[in-house]
């Protein structure tokens, strides 16, 4: 416990990468003493409260949430008004309001509610659990363009002056709060130089190692390699990749486990002799096994692979994949395929990382630069010292 009891708030959404690191922080901060509340998607509850943390859905930022067996893509204007109309602002304000947090920590795809933190006068630290580069000039900055006058309108709505400076608009509203906090390591991302003064990278949060474990049997250790194949927590129509990689295992020699998330029927593929087919297995329990892993490319697979020295193969489908796969690949640690690979290219990726030695060795290299990050260390240490700043900003002078 830390020598003075912070109060806290943290605001995300329900959505594959971002929910792991939110639940994360909270986890560990709440370990550290400090009252926690977390805000989000109301279909976030029964996570939230299972972790032992008080929950506050969002009253009016209703406009979206996720359905089983249905892509956010299918359902993109009210996906996009979820993260970036003014609702969200309206719910964090009345929270703060309520709660009177010391510091309000928000994923950074939540702009509603970093602009109703703005307007609040709330100490602030944003969550990035995507790579940070890519936000600034790169594919999410374009993709996320076109919803500029939606934030502005929001902004005009409670008070706020537009964001309308030359990049981009979420990179403009992050300048504005105390701190801004990447979930990876600086070597996975490619930094801007200068890296503005109120940026970290902290690197990941990963899942509660106290998380009951659950799923199929881990396999017998043998000389056969294994291979764990992690296609996305969330759906997003991937049944012709994950039955084209498993066709990839035909006569490759290799074993694996193969997990298919949300909305996918372990009965409805075809599985060569070696393979197993899943819905869900903690990965904690199998990398330490593994010795490869294909993935979609999603942030968070990625960076699990990577912390223990297990190289990838990435086939992505679709949002901030591309961007992780080209990354893990520039680093040398993986291989990035086109999501439309046919069974025998990435039969032979697959085989090339089992292989070669570099692939592994990279991938050691960057597991020592993700441990230096301390699994959620670094965010709590920025985060409490914002905290007792903003408290004695407020205390009166003696």
């Amino acid at each position: 416990m830390t020598g003075r009891q912070a109060s806290l708030l943290l605001v995300g959404w329900d959505g594959g990468g971002a929910v792991q690191p939110f639940l994360g922080l909270g986890r560990r901060l709440a370990a550290r003493g400090h009252r926690v509340d977390l805000m989000g998607t109301a279909t976030l509850g029964d996570r939230v409260r299972r972790a032992g943390l008080p929950f506050h859905p969002f009253r009016r930022a209703t406009s979206w949430s996720p359905e089983p067996g249905q892509p956010i893509e299918r359902n993109l204007p009210a996906f996009t008004l979820h993260l970036l109309g003014p609702e969200m602002a309206y719910d964090t304000m009345d929270a703060i309001e309520r709660l009177h947090p010391d510091t309000v920590v928000i994923d950074h795809m939540a702009v509603g509610a970093l602009c109703g933190a703005e307007r609040a006068g709330a100490a602030t630290a944003v969550l990035v659990h995507n790579l940070y580069r890519p936000w600034l000039d790169g594919g999410y900055a374009a993709e996320w363009a076109r919803g500029r006058f939606i934030v502005n309108g929001g902004r005009a709505k409670i008070g706020l002056d537009a964001l309308d400076g030359p990049g981009s608009y979420h990179a403009e509203l992050w300048s504005r709060a105390d701190l801004v906090l990447v979930n990876c390591p600086a070597q996975l991302d490619e930094p801007p130089e200068p890296l503005p003064k109120n940026t970290h990278y902290v690197g990941p949060i990963f899942a509660d190692p106290r998380a009951p474990a659950a799923g199929a049997p881990v396999p017998e250790p043998n000389r056969t390699p294994l291979v764990l194949v992690s296609l996305s927590s969330t759906y997003m129509a991937q049944e012709s990749l994950a039955q084209r990689v498993l066709d990839a295992f035909e006569g490759l020699g290799a074993r694996a486990v193969v997990t298919l998330g949300e909305g996918l029927d372990p009965a409805g593929f075809r599985a060569p002799p070696g393979v197993t087919v899943e819905r869900f297995v903690p990965h904690a329990r199998l990398l330490p096994s593994v010795d490869a892993v294909v993935s979609h490319g999603g942030l968070l697979t990625v960076q699990d692979a990577l912390a223990h020295g297990v190289p990838v193969v990435c086939l992505p489908g679709g949002r901030d994949n591309y961007q992780n796969a080209a990354r893990a690949e520039a680093c040398g640690a993986g291989i990035a395929l086109d999501a439309e690979a046919e069974p025998p290219r990435i039969r032979e990726a697959i085989g090339e990382v089992l292989v070669e030695p570099g692939y592994a060795r990279a991938a050691r290299d960057m597991a020592g630069h993700i441990a230096e990050c301390a699994d959620g260390a670094r965010a709590v240490a920025r985060i409490e010292r914002l905290a007792a700043a903003a408290t004695r900003a407020r205390s009166p002078r003696s």
